[in-house]
């Protein structure tokens, strides 16, 4: 009995010591560059990806914007939101396109067909409609946005982050720092709003702001996870990185698909539905207000089929705001409407962009 005791400590013994060995040599052999502007190797990046945000984001933020990933600095209100827009001139229509990438995208295929048309862009990477409205908002309240056609994109895989203060939350193997505000519906209908504690890069590089920042996140953001955000020893064992991001796609595949799932079976379809609805109200309140034509463009990509259009049509429609749905322009169950980055194919954008130039000219009494 003691020898199978032994030769069962032994072997634990060396296959611990193995695994040390291994995952020593895997830090060694894979480092991310030193440099933020010096692309990483795919080995790189897949030994990286498993590293907690916090540790992602004391390399990315460098010492200042210049040293910085091109992603830290990118969605920022206080960046993005504060340039006013230029008008459009007598021989254009201006269009304001509030969004991500695929409403940039259809915005430039809109002017592709139509040279007339000018599109002002303002957007963050993969945006929800909180920081969409939160930016258009912040340039109406200022009178900076004279563009007569307003559009406010909706992403349906982004819908989750209605939930959130920040993409950081929703973005683990490549974080996104921009913030923006959270909304709430409370019990008499009004709707709420809870600032970030940090809206500018120079605030990451603070230590003291961060904590007070994830602390915030801890209370305040619904998707916040500790063992995600948090750095810990872990983040120096390429190991321990690899069972951090398995987890981490797991937890995300979960939850990003949660709010299509009706709330009476467990989703969040009820708190996010309302909060975009009144968003979406406000946005096309304030928009008349001004004098100017709103239109909501409803995205939905992969993998959902039609869920955005049906939890957001109805309330459009309740509340006469035009709007547009891709769902049954660029159908999600052909492969083909997409490229490997999961957008749109240009054909895509451009069969949107026609639609919508349509419901512009509509509004406008534009000729056709």
């Amino acid at each position: 009995m003691s020898t199978i005791r032994s030769s069962t400590v032994a072997t634990l013994a060396w296959t611990l010591l193995f695994v040390v060995v291994i995952d020593i040599a895997i830090n060694l052999c894979f480092p991310m560059p030193a440099s933020n502007q010096v692309e990483p190797s795919m080995l790189q990046r897949y030994f990286d990806y498993g590293r907690t945000v916090e540790s992602k984001l004391h390399r990315m933020v460098g010492r200042d914007d210049a040293d910085a990933a091109p992603i830290v600095r990118a969605g920022w209100l206080d960046r993005e939101c504060t340039q006013p827009i230029a008008a459009s001139g007598p021989q254009a229509t201006g269009v304001s396109s509030y969004g991500m990438s695929f409403s940039n995208h259809v915005g430039a295929a809109m002017e592709a067909v139509d040279p007339s048309i000018r599109v002002a862009f303002r957007a963050g990477p993969s945006a929800s409609v909180n920081h969409s409205y939160a930016c258009f908002h912040m340039l109406h309240d200022a009178r900076r946005d004279p563009n007569p056609i307003q559009v406010i994109g909706v992403l349906a895989s982004s819908l989750n982050r209605m939930l959130t203060l920040t993409a950081l939350t929703t973005s683990f193997e490549v974080p996104m720092p921009y913030t923006y505000p959270r909304y709430r519906v409370g019990p008499d209908g009004t709707l709420g709003e809870e600032t970030p504690l940090v809206h500018s890069t120079d605030q990451l590089r603070d230590p003291i702001a961060m904590q007070a920042f994830f602390e915030q996140l801890a209370h305040g953001d619904a998707l916040f996870d500790r063992w995600l955000m948090i750095a810990d020893i872990g983040d120096h064992s390429s190991l321990v990185r690899i069972v951090r991001r398995a987890y981490a796609q797991h937890r995300g595949g979960s939850r990003a698909s949660e709010w299509a799932v009706p709330a009476a079976h467990g989703g969040n379809d009820a708190e996010i539905g309302d909060v975009v609805s009144a968003l979406l109200l406000r946005f096309a309140t304030e928009s008349r207000a001004a004098g100017q034509s709103p239109i909501v463009l409803l995205i939905q990509d992969r993998p959902g089929k039609d869920e955005l259009f049906r939890l957001l049509a109805p309330r459009l429609r309740q509340n006469d705001i035009p709007f547009l749905s891709t769902h049954d322009i660029v159908p999600t169950s052909n492969p083909a409407n997409f490229l490997a980055d999961s957008h749109f194919t240009p054909a895509g954008d451009r069969l949107v962009a026609v639609k919508l130039l349509a419901m512009i000219r509509e509004q406008q009494k534009l000729p056709r």
